[in-house]
């Protein structure tokens, strides 16, 4: 059962591997199911967006959507999210999402993606690459605080 809620952790857009492998960890479980779990749950989100979102985008031009205001600030700041991919290319969505900060992730990694029109395949590859270096950072830091606080 708390392997679902690492699943459900990491399928959130705030929270993401920064959420679901601290609290895995902290609960006792095994930090590699964590982390494979986290990958995994992390990832579903970012493969419906990749698919989804040109279905999704068109809602932002739409002045009756409910949702719009909040729709639009939230694509027009992870537009400006976009000059690290368009600096570095591939790298640069291996590096928004691999960096665990806020603001950068799948969720961010998926959305730029589709913003600059990048192949899906391969844009779900490097998200994928980004989601495994982002848990191997959180994890070794999960790791070491619970070691050395608890």
């Amino acid at each position: 059962m708390k392997l679902i809620n690492v699943l459900m952790l990491a399928m959130t857009p705030v929270g993401e591997l920064r959420l679901s492998i601290p609290t895995g960890v902290g609960a006792g479980l095994p930090w590699f199911s964590v982390f494979l779990i986290s990958i995994l749950g992390n990832m579903i989100p970012a493969i419906l967006l990749v698919f989804l979102f040109p279905y999704l985008e068109p809602l932002r031009y739409k002045r009756g959507f409910f949702l719009w205001i909040w729709f639009d600030k939230l694509l027009t700041k992870i537009e400006s999210r976009k000059s690290v991919v368009e600096k570095y290319g591939w790298l640069g969505l291996i590096l928004l999402v691999a960096i665990p900060f806020p603001g950068t992730g799948a969720y961010t990694g998926s959305f730029v993606s589709y913003l600059m029109r990048m192949n899906k395949a391969k844009s779900l590859f490097f998200i994928f690459v980004g989601v495994c270096i982002a848990g191997i950072i959180v994890t070794i830091f999960s790791l070491g605080f619970f070691t050395l606080f608890f």
